[in-house]
């Protein structure tokens, strides 16, 4: 297996911005690469794009990823009784 080196990994993200920043308008826009130092046995970069809908509690984010990453990725989160304010 790859226990021995999945630990062995450096990953950095950077957020250009959150949501919160644009009055919820715009997407948040991140960027990533994982595992550049290290064994590099588990690298990939990546850039996803994030949108909050604060008042029916729904987060949806998609993205692109390449080398273990592969192609596009997404996903939604639903917390319709947090409050949001």
């Amino acid at each position: 297996g790859f226990g021995d080196q999945a630990d062995k990994g450096v990953n950095v993200k950077l957020a250009l911005w959150k949501p919160e920043d644009t009055g919820y308008k715009l997407p948040a826009v991140a960027i990533g690469w994982d595992d550049f130092l290290g064994t590099k046995r588990f690298q990939s970069q990546y850039v996803a794009l994030t949108h909050v809908f604060p008042k029916i509690g729904l987060e949806a984010t998609l993205g692109w990823g390449r080398e273990r990453i592969r192609g596009f990725f997404g996903g939604l989160q639903c917390a319709p009784f947090w409050n949001w304010n």
